[in-house]
């Protein structure tokens, strides 16, 4: 579970949130140890340990934050549940940049769910003039901000896994966007592209034939225009296709 860099022939890089690894770094002191996470994903992938909190210099045990909503100007901000002055929002924002660059070669995420730093959706969002009452959900700064960032990279939240369609889809998208990457590494060749969508258009069911044939008209004209624009693309509508499989 080194984080160092690895080359890209070995095994696919997954992140994923410390505190799933069995680390005592959540706000309480305790972690969140996951079987599924570091007894089944470990087969498949090195996991790379990360944790928003502690990577900005927030002590464990340390004070609970939330996510609070400002009824004015709707953003959405992580502060303390007691001292609503300290604010995490930008640092955790930041340091998802950081991770971006550090942990590129991650293939997929798995985050803490209903964390205001790693949660991926659904969690609880409070009003900022009445800490005690929901306004609705949303999601970490920190993983929101990985969204954004890195699009086409799978993330899951880890009880999401328990569900084995879940576990295969998330494993498959993962490998996917592994191999896509080492296709890339390769050197990018219309040919390449074009022999990359032959080996995975399996993945796309005759009854999803429309993304299919989206697909197949995009590479029609592969040696026309720009060729990264156009891999650009593919990714973009491969990704996106594999990931609303099972949403």
């Amino acid at each position: 579970m080194s984080d160092e860099r690895r080359d890209t022939n070995e095994r696919p890089r997954l992140g994923v949130s410390s505190c799933l690894l069995g680390n005592p770094v959540r706000y309480d002191g305790r972690h969140k140890h996951s079987d599924t996470v570091t007894r089944v994903l470990a087969r498949q992938f090195d996991l790379i340990s990360f944790c928003p909190e502690t990577a900005i210099g927030l002590p464990t045990p340390r004070p609970p934050m939330q996510l609070q909503k400002n009824a004015r100007t709707k953003q959405i901000r992580a502060v303390g549940v007691t001292d609503a002055s300290q604010d995490m929002t930008d640092a955790l924002s930041t340091q998802a940049l950081a991770v971006t660059s550090h942990m590129g070669d991650c293939c997929g995420f798995v985050v803490q769910q209903n964390s205001p730093s790693c949660g991926l959706r659904g969690v609880s969002v409070y009003d900022e003039d009445d800490r005690t009452r929901q306004v609705g959900t949303g999601s970490g700064i920190f993983t929101d901000r990985l969204v954004f960032e890195q699009p086409h990279v799978p993330i899951i939240e880890e009880e999401k896994l328990g569900s084995s369609l879940v576990r295969e889809d998330f494993t498959e998208r993962v490998i996917v966007l592994f191999q896509w990457r080492r296709m890339l590494a390769a050197g990018l060749s219309s040919a390449r592209l074009i022999g990359f969508h032959g080996e995975h258009r399996h993945l796309i069911p005759a009854s999803d034939n429309g993304i299919g044939r989206s697909l197949d008209e995009l590479l029609a004209t592969a040696d026309e225009g720009d060729l990264k624009v156009r891999a650009d693309a593919y990714l973009s509508m491969l990704m996106t296709y594999l990931g609303a499989r099972v949403e």
